[in-house]
């Protein structure tokens, strides 16, 4: 089920800041870029998570931009390994992320 406004505020509210979490797979979850962008708004102020799998979730450019939040300089995530296979990013927001923008 495509994730609502209030499901996405809900979702972000519950990943403490810091958290532990070192792998998350959220594969097939039709999350959509912005349930995408409110979890990651979460991970932006500082996580160990290493391994990210967001692959077939209808993600666009909101998304882009919050995964490109986690390459920012500022940014304190410890993120190797990102899976955003058969999403709708496109060239442009592949391009935004590649450039941390």
């Amino acid at each position: 089920r495509p994730a609502s406004a209030s499901s996405d505020v809900l979702a972000a509210e519950e990943v403490p800041t810091g958290s532990m979490l070192r792998t998350l797979n959220l594969r097939h979850n039709n999350l959509g870029s912005s349930g995408t962008a409110a979890l990651l708004e979460a991970f932006a102020e500082g996580c160990q998570l290493s391994s990210l799998n967001l692959a077939w979730n209808g993600l666009g450019l909101a998304a882009a931009v919050a995964i490109a939040g986690l390459f920012a300089p500022s940014a304190r995530c410890a993120l190797q390994d990102l899976d955003l296979r058969d999403n709708l990013l496109g060239e442009g927001g592949a391009l935004g992320i590649a450039l941390g923008q």
